[in-house]
Formats: structure tokens, C-alpha cells, sequence
């Protein structure tokens, strides 16, 4: 039960743990394997099911599993590049007979097929956010030959006729079953964009590889002609007749689309006489929710709660609902204005340069009055179940309104828990509607004075953390109104949290040096469970995402973070080394390829093993014009540097030469566009994407070879990336990616801070002390919106103590770092009955992380740098 104050329980430490150092203390299995579910990335998605779907295969067969498919082959058969492929939609009921059905005769036509391997991923490729363009296919079968193709789809049609499943919406549909057909690729051919992604190809006519459109529309490629027994469908799915849009949008014209899911798309419509109306497309058997509900339900679901609330000015004004075939359209009233995130992403006072005066009497009367109308609904016996920022809409004369209650139920529902939900905003375990309601309400009571998302889905301890850090900067009116909303709480009893925040009293610099020693003892208690062991580091957590062995998310980084940190890491070295050695991988890159991973044995002490498996890198994959720190040649000149002052070799060392002579050559090529794949902002600005990366290498490499010139370049590349950058409204300077400002070390102004910073001050400009100014006041702010090194806050603490200034508007550099760490507080978790390992959130704030780029490992870097006895030499 929540307390009107800091409950002690969950931020007072135990008596009985106070040591700095490790100790023996070993969690139960069952704790442990709660605390690995904070790990998982995934675990608020409901299709979690791994129950598998049963195909016999007869003798000559052959069957492989490459998730979510599973391809079953004649054994000696070879696909051809491409054809007309036959999808299969189906519902979660009738999924397995239609396996059977559809397996059956593909082993008697010899037809090569694949299907989703269980429940969970059949679940996934029919829920909400799902691609669009994938969405609904359970089986694919792969005819050689038009004769072939057309049996199949004949028997198909009427062996599936009666059989439910959602439209297909890439596909054309043969017939009335679940039997959907399109020409595209049967086996993988792609080519490299421009980007650097890879793009799915056909080929066409001439034998050219162009794009495989899997956009979720029809097409036909141009060099493609229908056999004569399709051409009549064909031409019916891309020119169709049927008048049932002009009759759906009879009196409005589409203004536009404002946004696309699985369930279907919402538009912003225009009557004649101008007045604005939402159009909301619910698809049948689509968009499929936790409750197995559809979208063509709950859209009309939505149409009733609209229509119960209509007296209350809460919610939209419903206008009309319309089925047409197998859609549900909802006309609602437009609610002007902007939801609750944008409100205080444009108006919150991050910045210590702006009082909080005003920002209080505004954001508590929207509080007062978003309590006022969900005490209306409530009045109704409506529960709105996924009440959060996005669905809070603020006009523009600062009244609330509350959109998107395609979730609502009864306030006396008796499952709660099977109700879609946005994480963070939702207990551990409902008790009922209103409980669910009451805690959304607080979590958006905090969240509008301390804007960090979603943290509370790892634990609901962080209430009373975000209330002490709010009362730092709010008055008490504030603090008043945070206690009536925790009192509405008090009758519901919640499950306990499996691991909950630290103090803020912890967060400072006096007692830095031991929080770094807890970080440490966190990672490696994670690293010797017996059920959390390969969360990372040659785990699954982290092969999805790059290589095991990388810096950004696997083992090296976490071997980087551990150093220097009295722990044994021989073993872990053991499997680095190992893993380098038998990988195929020969990527060059300093983030994500095995170069991390070589740079990591040297620093850690394995500079021999380091030199061996350098020649393994093959530095030609670099593209000539990706100069980036993260993939690119930056990387690679910072990897190499790194390599040499643990060691020397004549070959890494003319390598070096090399690629700092490429580096230098770019500097001079002031109308090169950059290419770097991995960006985190899709802009090749910053630290490890763009010109500050470039600058960083090379005044490494000055401070190598003692070599001025090679600093002049190193602040040409400096102008490079602040044409990129913007002085914001409160002086602060800022990257803008065209769509944001940004201050992180990754894409941000702090990286170029960082690098600016690496250049001599013999070699500086006038008023580059000024801007590294200006960057340490975009490193500061009044909410941290998560904890990692390259995208939160402790990656601008990182920067605060490499930007060689000693003071920020009156501030000693020291006593701004002491204030900024509290920040970090909502972010750092212990066990409730162990206080000697502290967790870090995760990037998004909904999982524990130790990865390097966005968990414990980057953190613990960012914080050895700020503590006087622990400062690192090398960014790398």
C-alpha cells in the first residue's frame, strides 16, 4: 500500500548490507528469475507463447527454422529467384487445421512452403503494430510453374472456403477464402541503397536487381503480365469499381492521414462547411489486441463509450459509424491542440535558465482539470484503461480532453490485467478499472513535472523518487497534489516490486566512488546467475541487435565498463577471444564489429591476442564515404590509436598512417556528403555519425605523432558539424537533425563538445571557449530522460567533465556534476533486500540493460570519468 510519504522500505537501504565491496550474497532462483524478466526487452508484449504449430514431414523432406518462419522443402529442390507466391491468412482458432489442410497439399504437389512457427509470432503478425505490408501471412507456399500456381489456388479456395482470416493487404485475394496471392522474391536477393541498408530485389527483364515492393498495397511490376486465369482479379484489385469510398466519405474531402496501423488507418477529414472530423478505420480480424480483440471491435466499442460521454465535454464528440463490408469507420469530433508528451516536450523548463513560476500555475491546472473529467468518466462507470501521455490531449487555451478509448471497459470488469496498456502506466497487477485508472493518473501527475517516461514499469518505487526530485523545483502545492492522488491508491494492494530505486542521497559526488563499485557489482552478479547468464555478452539480448562480441551492445563493452574495477574477468576474456577467433565476422567497425572486440583485449591486458586477430579485419568494407566513429573510418583510427598505446606492431601502425591520411582528405573535401549506417537519428551528425567523430581521430592522432597540422584539420572538421548545430532560446547550443534539438554524445552537441574539447587550446578558435559553454548548458537540465552514455544523461555527465571549462553560470564544474547525478537517481535500482549491486535502465526505460550504449557498462564509464581517482586517458 502506498504511504502519503517516501516509503523507508522501499529507499532505505537494509541494515545488514553496508559494504562497498562484492559479497557473497546469492538471490533465490525464484528472485533471480524475476529479476531476469526486467532484462527483456519484450516482456510487455502480449504474444508471448511458444507453444508450436505441428507439421509431420514425410521421407525426403527436409525442414529448417529461421525465426518467426519455419521452410519445409522437398530435399533436393532449389527455389526459383521468384514468382507468384500463395499467402495464407488465418484466426489464432482455425490456425492449425488450416496448417493441415494447406501442408497436406503442398506434400502431395511437391509445393515448397514455410509458416510461423507458434502461437506467439501467428499472434504478433496480426497485432496492432505489426508491419503492415506483413501483416496476416501464417503460410506461404511457393508454386515453380503457372499450372502449378493454379491448381493450388483452385484446391485452396475451396479446401479454406468458410475459413476466417484477416485481408491481406500486399496481396490480391483469390475467391472468398484466405487464399492471397503476389509476384515477388522466393529467395533472398538484395542490394545496398545508398543508405547502406539493404533493399529486397527481383529481377527484372533484363536481369537488373530492383526493389521486391512489399509496401501494404497491391503492385505489379511493370515487366510482370498475370496469367490469363488471374488477369480479370488482378485488374480488379488495381483498378477497383466498387463505390464504397465515395459512399464511406459522401460530404468530406481527406485533408490527411494521420496515422497507419495494423487495425487500420485514422484520417482527418473535411466537411463542406469546413468543420474538421476524425475518420477511424477498424479492420476485421486485424490489429488484434491482448483480449483477442479485433479492430473492427473495439472501433465500435469506441463508438458507444464516445456515445455514453457525450454529455460530459471529456471525449470527442462521436458523428457517425458506418460498416461497410468487413471495416468499422468511426466519425469523431477533431480535437485541436497537441497531446500531453508534445505539451511538455515544448513547454516543460528543463533549462535552469527558465523559473518554474509559470510552467507550475499552467501545468497544475491541467492537472486539476485532466483529474476533474476522469472523475466524470468515472461518474459513468467507464474506465478508460490506457490513459497516458499520447491520449491526453491539451487545446490550445490549456483545456484537457481525453482521445483513443478503444480500450475502455466497465469500471467493475473483473480482468483488468487482459486490457492492452502503455508500460509504465499500468500496476504490476491490476485490481480493478478504477485502480488501473488512479495509477495512470499519478504516473501522468509525475510525468508532468518530472518528464521521465515509462521508468515505473520497472518499478513502482520510482513514485516516491520522481516526488522527492519534483519537490527539488516545485512548490508545495504540487507536493499536495501528488498526496491525494497516492491516497486514491491506498485501498488497492499492489504486488511487490522485484527490485527498487536507491536513494538520492547516494547521488553525489562524495559517494560516487562507492555507487561506481555497486554499478560493477550489478553487472557482475548479472554475469555469474545461473538464469540471467548470456543477457548479454554472446547472448540473445545482444546477437539480434549486432555482434556478441561488440562494444554497443555486447561483451567489450561490458569488459570496458568492468575495467579497472578489481573484478576477475580472465574467464569473460577467455570468451572474447574465443569467440573472435571462431567468428567469421572480419568487420572493421569500432561499435558493432569485431574491432571492439580486438581493442578489448588489448586494453584489458591481451594486447598479443589483440595483435593476432587484428589482420583478420577486412578495412575495405568501409565505405569511402563513411567516416563515422560508430562504423567507419573514424572508428577505425580510433581503434587503431587505441591498439598502439597498448602495443607496437609496424602494421597497425601504417594502417594508422592510412587512415588518418583518408581522415585529412575528407577535411578537405568541404562538399562531402557522409554515409553512416547505425544512426541512431538516420543524420550523420555528432560524435559517432558525423564531422565530430572525424575531429576526434584526428586530434588523437595529433597528440600521437605531436603534429599540429593534423589538429588544424581536426577543427575543420569542427565547422563541419556545427553548421548542423542551433543556439537555443536559452543559449545553449543543440544538433538539429530537422526534426529535434539534441544534446546527447550520440547525434547531439555533446559529442561535438567532446571533440572539441580533444584539440589543444594552441589550436582553438577565439570563441571556442564560448561554445563549449553553450554545450555544457545544453549537458544540464532539470529531467534526464534516461540513463545510457550515448542517448542519457550519464553520457552528458561524460561530456560535462571532458568540455575543459571549470564553471557554468556561477557554478563550479563540480558542484553541477553533484547537482545533475540526482537526476540519474530514478534510474538506478538495487534489490529490495541487497543493497551492494545496483541496475540501470535500459534505453526506453522499460527493461534493466548492461550494454555499453545505452546500460550499466556506458554508465559506469560515464562515472569512472567523473570521479577524480578513476578518470580514464582514452574516450575509446
Amino acid at each position: 500500500m502506498l504511504d502519503q510519504s517516501p516509503s523507508p522500505q522501499a529507499n532505505t537501504a537494509p541494515n545488514n548490507s553496508s559494504s562497498d565491496g562484492d559479497t557473497t550474497f546469492h538471490p533465490s532462483h525464484e528472485a533471480s528469475e524475476a529479476l531476469e524478466r526486467l532484462f527483456d526487452s519484450s516482456r510487455f508484449g502480449f504474444m508471448s507463447n511458444d507453444h508450436k504449430y505441428q507439421v509431420s514431414i514425410p521421407i525426403g523432406w527436409t525442414r529448417y527454422t529461421e525465426a518467426p518462419w519455419s521452410h519445409i522443402s522437398p530435399g533436393t529442390y532449389t527455389l526459383p529467384e521468384q514468382g507468384w507466391k500463395i499467402h495464407i491468412s488465418a484466426t489464432e482458432n482455425t490456425a492449425p487445421q488450416s496448417l493441415s489442410i494447406v501442408s497436406d497439399y503442398a506434400f502431395s504437389s511437391t509445393i515448397p512452403f514455410k509458416h510461423l512457427t507458434n502461437v506467439g509470432e501467428f499472434r504478433k503478425a496480426n497485432s496492432k503494430y505489426f508491419d503492415r505490408g506483413s501483416a496476416g501471412k501464417f503460410i506461404t507456399l511457393y508454386p515453380a510453374t503457372e499450372e502449378q500456381l493454379r491448381r493450388a489456388l483452385e484446391f485452396l479456395e475451396e479446401g479454406l472456403n468458410g475459413f476466417p482470416g484477416p485481408y491481406i493487404l500486399s496481396d490480391v485475394k483469390y475467391g472468398e477464402a484466405p487464399v492471397y496471392l503476389r509476384y515477388g522474391a522466393f529467395r533472398e536477393l538484395s542490394k545496398t541503397a545508398h543508405s547502406g541498408a539493404a533493399v529486397l530485389c527481383i529481377r527484372d527483364a533484363a536481369g537488373n536487381l530492383v526493389e521486391d515492393d512489399r509496401s501494404p498495397a497491391f503492385t505489379l511490376p511493370d515487366f510482370v503480365t498475370a496469367p490469363e486465369f488471374l488477369k480479370k482479379t488482378v485488374d480488379e484489385r488495381l483498378n477497383p469499381t466498387d463505390d464504397g469510398a465515395a459512399r464511406l466519405l459522401d460530404g468530406y474531402t481527406v485533408e490527411r492521414a494521420l496515422h497507419f496501423s495494423n487495425g487500420g488507418g485514422v484520417y482527418l477529414l473535411q466537411d463542406s462547411e469546413g468543420k474538421q472530423t476524425v475518420l477511424k478505420e477498424g479492420r476485421a480480424l486485424a490489429g488484434i489486441d491482448h483480449r483477442r480483440i479485433d479492430a473492427y471491435t473495439r472501433v465500435i466499442s469506441e463508438h458507444a463509450t464516445l456515445k455514453a460521454l457525450s454529455t460530459t465535454s471529456c471525449t470527442p464528440a462521436p458523428r457517425d459509424i458506418k460498416i461497410i463490408g468487413n471495416h468499422a469507420f468511426l466519425f469523431e469530433e477533431y480535437i485541436q491542440g497537441q497531446n500531453l508528451h508534445s505539451w511538455i516536450s515544448r513547454n516543460f523548463p528543463f533549462s535552469y535558465s527558465y523559473t518554474t513560476n509559470d510552467y507550475e500555475t499552467r501545468a497544475l491546472s491541467i492537472l486539476t482539470e485532466l483529474v476533474s473529467k476522469i472523475d466524470s468518466i468515472h461518474a459513468k462507470r467507464i474506465a478508460i484503461m490506457d490513459l497516458q501521455p499520447f491520449n491526453v490531449i491539451i487545446e490550445p487555451d490549456d483545456h484537457v480532453r481525453i482521445i483513443d478509448l478503444e480500450s475502455s471497459c466497465g469500471i467493475h470488469d473483473d480482468s483488468p490485467d487482459s486490457y492492452i496498456g502503455t508500460p509504465g502506466y499500468i500496476p504490476n497487477r491490476s485490481q480493478s478499472p478504477l485502480h488501473r485508472d488512479y495509477y495512470a493518473l499519478l504516473q501522468l501527475a509525475l510525468y508532468l513535472f518530472c518528464p521521465v517516461t515509462s521508468v515505473a514499469s520497472i518499478s513502482h518505487s520510482v513514485t516516491t523518487t520522481l516526488q522527492e526530485l519534483i519537490e527539488h523545483h516545485f512548490t508545495s502545492d504540487i507536493r499536495q497534489q501528488l498526496i491525494r492522488l497516492r491516497r486514491r491508491l491506498e485501498e488497492f494492494e499492489d504486488s511487490s516490486d522485484t527490485v527498487v530505486n536507491i536513494d538520492i542521497s547516494e547521488m553525489s559526488l562524495s559517494s560516487l566512488d562507492r555507487t561506481i563499485s555497486k554499478i560493477a557489482n550489478g553487472i557482475t552478479r548479472v554475469r555469474a546467475s545461473p538464469t540471467i547468464t548470456g543477457l548479454y555478452g554472446a547472448g540473445r539480448a545482444v546477437t539480434s541487435a549486432g555482434d556478441a562480441a561488440s562494444i554497443a551492445t555486447g561483451l567489450s563493452g561490458v569488459l570496458i565498463g568492468l575495467d579497472g574495477q578489481n573484478k576477475h574477468l580472465s574467464d569473460d576474456l577467455d570468451l572474447l577471444e574465443q569467440h573472435l577467433e571462431q567468428s567469421t565476422s572480419s568487420d572493421p567497425s569500432l561499435m558493432t564489429g569485431a574491432l571492439g572486440g580486438v581493442l578489448t583485449l588489448a586494453k584489458c591486458g591481451r594486447p598479443r591476442s589483440a595483435l593476432a586477430l587484428y589482420p583478420h579485419l577486412d578495412h575495405k568494407q568501409i565505405r569511402t564515404d563513411n567516416l563515422s566513429l560508430r562504423t567507419g573510418k573514424s572508428g577505425l583510427a580510433i581503434g587503431q590509436l587505441e591498439l598502439l598505446r597498448h602495443c607496437s606492431d609496424t602494421e597497425v601502425q601504417q594502417d594508422l598512417e592510412e587512415s588518418i591520411t583518408q581522415l585529412v582528405a575528407a577535411t578537405r573535401s568541404a562538399n562531402m556528403s557522409l554515409h553512416s549506417p547505425g544512426s541512431s537519428t538516420q543524420v550523420p551528425l555528432g560524435l559517432f555519425d558525423g564531422w565530430s567523430g572525424v575531429a576526434l581521430a584526428l586530434a588523437k592522432a595529433g597528440q600521437h605523432y605531436r603534429d599540429r597540422e593534423l589538429y588544424q584539420a581536426a577543427r575543420v572538421a569542427i565547422d563541419f558539424d556545427y553548421e548542423n548545430m542551433t543556439v537555443a532560446p536559452d543559449n545553449s547550443l543543440q544538433a538539429d537533425d530537422g526534426i529535434r534539438m539534441l544534446p546527447y554524445l550520440d547525434g547531439g552537441s555533446a559529442g561535438l563538445g567532446v571533440a572539441l574539447s580533444s584539440i589543444p587550446r594552441s589550436s582553438r578558435r577565439p570563441g571556442d571557449t564560448e561554445v563549449l559553454k553553450m554545450i555544457a548548458r545544453a549537458c544540464v537540465g532539470r529531467a534526464a530522460v534516461g540513463a545510457g552514455l550515448l542517448q542519457g544523461r550519464s553520457g552528458l555527465l561524460f561530456a560535462l567533465t571532458r568540455l575543459d571549462i571549470h564553471s557554468l553560470d556561477g557554478l563550479k564544474i563540480d558542484d553541477v556534476l553533484d547537482r545533475e547525478l540526482r537526476l540519474l537517481s530514478p534510474m538506478f535500482f538495487r534489490t529490495p533486500d541487497e543493497d551492494n549491486a545496483v541496475y540501470v535502465a535500459g534505453s526506453g526505460n522499460q527493461h534493466l540493460s548492461v550494454n555499453f550504449e545505452d546500460g550499466a557498462s556506458g554508465v559506469l564509464f560515464a562515472l569512472k570519468n567523473m570521479s577524480a581517482g578513476l578518470r580514464t586517458t582514452s574516450f575509446a
